[in-house]
């Protein structure tokens, strides 16, 4: 599916029937009260920005992804390429676009659906030894 094709892209061009009930909610949270849009921004809904949200590296994860030695650079996010101990663990804010069908969403491959990122973000508790709680960027979103 190509992000111009989309069903969201074609209710911002007026065509107020392209999203079902259920979708609008979730848009009007996205923007509103989940504050989600906050990071996502832009027309693929991501930004240059990094984040650290204490998922877990790709070691503690599953579906096919190669596990790779932990103490690798990419498992360190950001601060594994700088070398800042202030961009450990951080890693830029992903798009939006065609995640529906991903069998896995974050950089570890641990949460597997859209509502367990929702949760995952929601109980603020980092599942990543690695990263201290303070370093961890969550937000309270309510899943209706």
């Amino acid at each position: 599916m190509l992000a111009n094709q989309s069903p969201w892209q074609f209710y911002l061009q007026g065509d107020f029937t392209a999203l079902n009930d259920q979708e609008k909610r979730g848009a009007i949270l996205f923007f509103g009260d989940a504050g989600c849009v906050s990071c996502h921004t832009g027309p693929a809904l991501n930004s240059m920005d990094f984040y650290a949200l204490g998922l877990g590296n790709l070691e503690m994860g599953n579906y096919g992804v190669e596990v790779s030695d932990p103490s690798k650079p990419e498992h360190k996010g950001r601060g594994g390429f700088t070398g800042n101990a202030a961009d450990m663990h951080k890693f830029k804010v992903p798009q939006l676009y065609n995640l529906k069908d991903s069998p896995f969403y974050g950089h570890g491959a641990t949460v597997h659906s859209i509502r367990e990122m929702v949760e995952y973000k929601n109980n603020a508790n980092p599942e990543n030894p690695n990263v201290p709680y303070t370093r961890s960027v969550h937000n309270s979103i309510r899943w209706d």
